[in-house]
């Protein structure tokens, strides 16, 4: 005789799954956002937001107030030699023309001459024993003359000169006094000119790097 006793677990098993078939049509079907990325992606974020770059960006206003180049400032050496060697020869004129003006007159006897023509360097100079006025004796060795006068007084045994005692520039010698004082000056000018232009482009340079950033670190 068959067994009229219920089948419990069959029975508890389809009522089983009835439920979950109602909790999965409930469920969304969208899956769940992947929270751990969203977290990743968050810290990333504010990361990049607050936290400033090693190298500063031309865009940025702020790099720009930075100190742009050492370079640009170690050209400054060179206008600064420029003005001091403009104002050395200004003041080598000026002392040359005043000893050539206001000296006493003398005859200075050439007691050794010397020209270098090598390739590499040129210059010349004299030396010279000048008797006064009052029968004194004033000895001037070695004094240097420009290259491009010094075949003036090559081959002389006397010339003309003044001297001006305690003077920086003591002694001139006739011959070559007006041309060597105009030649100072002359290059004083060229060299106060080369110091004005090297300023102008360092200002210059100086005002883009401000405006445009250092090329070094684009």
């Amino acid at each position: 005789m068959p067994s009229t006793k219920p089948n419990t677990r069959s029975g508890l098993s389809g009522e089983a799954r009835g439920l979950c078939c109602v909790l999965l049509a409930d469920r969304p079907s969208r899956p769940q956002p992947n929270r751990f990325s969203k977290l990743q992606y968050g810290i990333i974020k504010v990361a990049t937001e607050q936290v400033p770059t090693s190298e500063p960006s031309v865009a940025d206003p702020d790099s720009k107030k930075q100190p742009v180049s050492v370079v640009a400032r170690m050209m400054w050496f060179f206008p600064i030699v420029l003005v001091l060697l403009a104002a050395n020869q200004f003041k080598v004129g000026v002392d040359l023309r005043e000893t050539a003006t206001n000296g006493v007159a003398a005859v200075a006897e050439i007691t050794d001459f010397k020209r270098v023509d090598r390739a590499d360097v040129t210059y010349g100079h004299v030396s010279l024993r000048i008797r006064m006025a009052d029968g004194s004796i004033v000895m001037k060795e070695k004094m240097p003359l420009p290259y491009s006068l010094l075949h003036r007084v090559e081959g002389e045994d006397q010339v003309d000169v003044h001297v001006l005692k305690n003077a920086s520039q003591d002694v001139v010698i006739d011959l070559v006094s007006g041309a060597q004082w105009r030649l100072a000056l002359i290059q004083g000018v060229i060299a106060a000119l080369a110091a004005l232009m090297a300023i102008t482009g360092i200002v210059a340079w100086t005002r883009y790097l401000k405006k445009h950033g250092d090329p070094a670190l684009r």
